[in-house]
């Protein structure tokens, strides 16, 4: 999942209270994100700020929900890359 797919996500989330796409669904919980990829979550996650944020709980296992993960990641730290922020 690309920064342009996860930033319509969370657009569209925060109109209805969810999103989904193929195997992810977001889910709008309190002022928290959830992401579950096929109804197994994997990431929980709070906005701060325009594209700013954080993340609460990382459940990422396979090499898929990693990458998706990572660029969740990328996001929430403004387009930085993990290395860039630590």
């Amino acid at each position: 999942m690309d920064i342009k797919l996860i930033k319509k996500l969370i657009d569209e989330c925060g109109v209805k209270g969810y999103a989904k796409y193929r195997m992810y669904t977001l889910i709008l919980v309190g002022s928290g994100y959830e992401l579950l990829m096929n109804g197994k979550l994997i990431a929980r996650f709070i906005i701060t700020g325009y594209e700013q944020g954080f993340l609460e709980v990382n459940l990422s296992e396979t090499p898929y929900q990693i990458k998706t993960v990572e660029s969740l990641k990328t996001y929430l730290t403004g387009g930085r890359t993990t290395k860039e922020v630590n």
